[in-house]
């Protein structure tokens, strides 16, 4: 009892006093940080306009359309460029004549993964334009009978694509397009979208993925070797257990999956016979 009380006393959790020394060292540390200076404060500064700029571009609020109305050809990669451009302009402290952001510090960014990742929303971007989204959507449909088949096939070319391309775009060609797939079946349209959704999500192979997946490979602790070796096994993982946990019915205990929504049966052409199940 006397030794948990001088446990509790010290701050010891039990753990060899780890608890109270971690505490007392982010204590240390935050006092060593200092005021902040001119710089920070700069640097805060912009970065709040930059974001209430980006969120107030086009919020589409009744009472008020945004500034983007006023400025059409503005966007939100122009308001980033606009906020990197004033820290090379604003000074480090008052009087001073050396920028906040420095050339030394632009030649430091891992140019080649911001490339890597830019180029796969090009990528995307030529996918949905030239049409290339909906003739996957459309051999997707056509190319299986079943729908555990579809399932099956629509969740794996998603993992596939979100490897290659980002995540987010991937699931912007795929679930558009696949919509209609299982309400043909029968099915609440959630059905197939949901595992698709999630497969969008097991791009762990190469830096282009997702953005953690390039910061972590800028970072030089992880090579793309490394990412690849393990990320492929990672993503075969994933699927496998999607479909295990799809086929014990988790999904539909969330939601009932065995019925078309009338809205959805008239965006699909369905008969509005009861199955759903047949096109017109």
């Amino acid at each position: 009892d006397d030794d948990a009380e001088l446990a509790a006393s010290s701050g010891d959790d039990g753990d060899g006093g780890g608890g109270g020394e971690r505490v007392a060292d982010l204590d240390r540390q935050y006092a060593a940080l200092g005021p902040m200076s001119h710089a920070e404060k700069t640097i805060a500064v912009v970065f709040a306009l930059t974001a209430l700029l980006w969120m107030l571009r086009r919020p589409n609020f009744s009472f008020f359309a945004g500034w983007g109305a006023a400025f059409p050809d503005v966007t939100d990669g122009t308001v980033a460029l606009a906020a990197a451009l004033s820290l090379m302009l604003l000074p480090q402290a008052p009087g001073d004549a050396a920028p906040i952001l420095q050339w030394r510090a632009v030649n430091e960014v891992d140019w080649e993964v911001l490339f890597l990742l830019g180029g796969g929303f090009c990528l995307s971007l030529g996918f949905q334009r030239s049409g290339l989204s909906e003739r996957i959507a459309e051999q997707l449909a056509s190319a299986t009978d079943g729908f555990a088949a579809a399932l099956v096939l629509c969740c794996v070319t998603a993992c596939a694509l979100s490897n290659v391309v980002s995540n987010v775009a991937t699931a912007s060609i795929l679930l558009p397009s696949i919509a209609c797939v299982a309400p043909k079946q029968g099915l609440h349209p959630i059905a197939l979208m949901g595992p698709v959704a999630v497969s969008c999500s097991f791009s762990f192979l190469l830096p282009i993925g997702t953005p953690p997946n390039a910061l972590a490979v800028s970072t030089g602790h992880v090579t793309k070797r490394q990412m690849a070796a393990v990320g492929g096994a990672l993503s075969v993982l994933c699927l496998a257990l999607l479909f295990t946990l799809y086929a014990m019915g988790t999904l539909g205990l969330v939601m009932p999956l065995d019925h078309v929504p009338p809205s959805v049966a008239e965006v699909c052409k369905l008969k509005p016979d009861g199955d759903g199940a047949r096109n017109q």
